[in-house]
């Protein structure tokens, strides 16, 4: 749409014939796209007022998580590990030793007065009495039964010594994660953000009715220090608009939209479902994603968590035979039961007698079946044991599947998953063709190893070559024979480097596509993902994007 005086904006189909729009089919959208392009739209209301917006608690254990890994893109334990260092303290310039921030670990937004104070009066000093609220902002007065307010919120020790004084003192993250924490801090203590709230309907023709809405910032308030990610975006409607107004259209969008699944978890995320369903507490949330992730039950790529089928196979263990054990609700109740033996109704004997009691038998009830449950993790592999004759099955073991003979123990005979059968050294018929090493010329077999899958030669111990599993492609670089594979940086961030490292040094954060830039022909593009954009490739020189469907088809 756009006004007489050409500012544009985007309405929504709201109604039609007097109802809900209903657009179950592309034929009847295309159909509703022909009619609308051929009505006039007329603003029959317009609808202003305005809010205020507070700003939000200082940091808990919980917040402070999800904020450093949305905003600065630390994981937990890195976040965990800064935050103690900045609590432990630092020794600043004038050669003093401080603790820069109050215990990390709390679930309460409790804070003193005495700092209340303190950040009033630095507010008040550096950006004027019209950011100050007319008396401070207390949290933490209707706090949940769970929470345990033995300590503060999360805030800077000395509210008053500003990020910019402390910097030259700190590394890099320590200081981007005092400076997020002093800035949520000092934001809730500051004034109310103001805004004008716009709401327009529209009639197009008899049939159609539109809708479109918009925000305008009056008053910044707390937003001058810090606000979060899904604040940033503010629509905003023309000034000019009132009843009666003619509209001119720009152009008509028929979008399908389908029901998409719930998206894997962030760490963030995670931790807030953490924090939601009462289970650990504050402190153990770091500890719990990256206990998770050393032991292979899940893999991060691309800041999204993923189970793994070594975490597939360990959670329906667990759940088909300690599901009273592994469920949300445990740890809450233990939590609840435990605050009743502070409050002298229980004794901590009671507690574990109890639980004891349950333990035994589940173990007993578990240890019973355990060839049942060693069973039913093995699965026929449709394959014969080549010294016994016996059908091969595929079993578990710590660094994942391997294919086993069923007649173990009298037969012994295993080998990796993918790997070629026994005595053929890899060159058998039945074995699979990997290519040759590259130090020997011995054929290459598929191992399982602590990481996952890699190509070894089949002269080990002899000969020691090894390679990655997967191969993304030819590295773009000139002249180069290498190939692109994923890796881990020592921070455990999956990159996209050259199998001819350091002779070759390509190296990218996002998985690379061999498909030219259309636009600049740079050899290669990236895979991007955002919820707006959907799937789509990125070249990394000009910057220019094309959807994945278009390389598909070609």
């Amino acid at each position: 749409m756009e006004t007489e005086k050409k500012h544009g904006f985007e309405a929504e189909l709201q109604k039609v014939d007097g109802k809900k729009a209903y657009i179950p089919n592309e034929t009847i959208a295309m159909d509703l796209r022909h009619e609308l392009k051929e009505e006039t739209f007329t603003i029959s209301s317009v609808e202003k007022k305005r809010v205020r917006r507070n700003p939000h608690a200082p940091f808990t254990t919980s917040t402070l998580q999800q904020a450093a890994f949305q905003k600065l893109g630390f994981t937990t334990k890195r976040t965990m590990t800064l935050a103690q260092q900045l609590y432990e303290g630092v020794t600043l310039q004038d050669g003093e030793t401080t603790g820069l921030i109050t215990y990390m670990r709390t679930d309460s937004t409790r804070v003193a007065s005495s700092a209340i104070e303190t950040i009033r009066t630095h507010v008040k000093e550096t950006l004027g009495s019209k950011y100050l609220p007319a008396k401070g902002r207390p949290f933490g007065k209707s706090k949940a039964a769970k929470t345990q307010d033995a300590h503060e919120a999360i805030r800077p020790a000395n509210p008053a010594l500003h990020p910019d004084l402390v910097k030259a003192s700190l590394t890099s993250p320590q200081a981007k994660l005092y400076d997020l924490i002093w800035r949520r801090f000092t934001a809730s203590q500051m004034a109310v953000a103001v805004f004008d709230q716009s709401s327009i309907e529209i009639q197009a023709g008899k049939r159609f009715g539109l809708r479109a809405a918009g925000s305008d910032l009056v008053f910044d308030g707390y937003r001058k220090v810090y606000f979060e990610k899904e604040e940033e975006k503010e629509s905003h409607l023309p000034a000019d608009l009132k009843a009666g107004d003619i509209l001119g259209l720009l152009q008509v969008d028929a979008d399908q939209h389908f029901t998409k699944p719930p998206a894997p978890y962030t760490e963030s995320s995670l931790v807030k479902v953490l924090d939601k369903e009462g289970i650990g507490r504050p402190s153990t949330y770091a500890n719990i994603i990256s206990v998770v992730q050393a032991r292979n039950y899940v893999r991060s790529e691309k800041r999204k968590l993923f189970p793994t089928e070594l975490g597939k196979v360990t959670n329906k263990l667990l759940v088909d035979n300690f599901s009273e054990l592994v469920n949300k609700t445990f740890t809450r109740e233990m939590e609840s039961r435990l605050d009743k033996v502070e409050e002298g109704q229980l004794t901590y004997l009671d507690i574990m007698q109890e639980f004891w009691a349950l333990l035994e038998k589940w173990l007993e009830a578990s240890s019973k079946s355990y060839s049942e449950i060693k069973q039913s993790l093995q699965q026929d592999s449709g394959e014969l044991c080549e010294k016994c004759g016996k059908p091969m099955v595929v079993k578990w073991s710590k660094n994942g599947q391997f294919l086993a003979c069923s007649g173990f123990p009298s037969c012994r005979n295993a080998r990796p998953l993918d790997g070629p059968k026994s005595g053929t050294e890899g060159d058998g018929e039945e074995a699979k063709d990997y290519g040759k090493c590259e130090k020997c010329e011995s054929p290459l077999i598929l191992r399982d190893g602590r990481y996952g899958k890699f190509y070894a030669c089949s002269a080990y111990p002899k000969c020691k070559f090894t390679k990655p599993f997967t191969i993304l492609m030819p590295c773009p670089k000139p002249d180069c024979k290498g190939e692109i594979s994923p890796r881990r940086s020592k921070r455990g961030r999956t990159f996209y480097g050259c199998t001819k490292y350091p002779d070759c040094d390509f190296v990218s954060w996002d998985p690379p596509i061999a498909h030219k830039c259309p636009a600049c022909e740079n050899p290669y593009m990236v895979a991007k993902s955002t919820k707006k954009k959907g799937d789509y490739a990125l070249c990394p020189k000009c910057k220019h994007e094309i959807n994945v469907s278009d390389i598909e088809s070609e």
